[in-house]
């Protein structure tokens, strides 16, 4: 019996649909509850704190549910953070670079793209553990890149969560009315 091998997009995709779009789609909760683990994953995800932004999407799901009695999905909010990952921090880390030394002004010093994945990639050293690491991108978070980096994610970060909630709603309610739809037939709808 031969065994069929999926390319890397095929797994890809399988993975983000068993991931992302099935518990979307099969929650018993109502459409919110998707809605905002989606915002919490994308508020988290659009910032450049890769080490830590399971962490703080973790938290974030704690203080909506035990402080501000407001349940989302921590399942889906962990999946939404996986979409900026050590393989996109580079492109994703010069966006916000570039966004926010622009937003302060200074369009003379947009640093290359080598210079700014070079410190990074110094403070994410790989064998180092969570204390070092955290060390590590606290001091490049302090230097000049790390400001504009700051800075410069707010658009993105705060705008994903958004667009993610309001999209996310969208996209389940939709599904759900169609679901019902199905289920009622033609002859017994009002």
């Amino acid at each position: 019996m031969r065994v069929q091998r999926h390319s890397w997009g095929q797994r890809l995709r399988r993975l983000l649909r068993y991931k992302l779009v099935i518990p979307l789609l099969r929650t018993p909760h109502p459409p919110e509850y998707a809605a905002r683990g989606a915002a919490v994953g994308l508020l988290w995800a659009l910032t450049p704190l890769i080490p830590f932004q399971m962490y703080l999407a973790g938290a974030t799901w704690a203080a909506l549910r035990w402080g501000w009695k407001k349940d989302s999905s921590l399942l889906i909010a962990l999946a939404w953070v996986w979409t900026t990952n050590i393989v996109t921090m580079g492109p994703v880390y010069y966006v916000f670079y570039v966004t926010g030394q622009m937003m302060r002004g200074r369009w003379d010093d947009l640093t290359g793209y080598q210079a700014l994945t070079t410190g990074w990639k110094a403070a994410l050293i790989a064998d180092a553990g969570l204390w070092e690491t955290a060390q590590a991108v606290a001091a490049t978070i302090i230097s000049e890149q790390g400001a504009a980096l700051a800075l410069g994610c707010l658009p993105y970060s705060l705008g994903g969560a958004v667009l993610g909630y309001v999209l996310t709603l969208r996209f389940v309610r939709r599904y759900q009315e169609n679901k019902r739809r199905r289920l009622i037939p033609a002859e017994a709808a009002p």
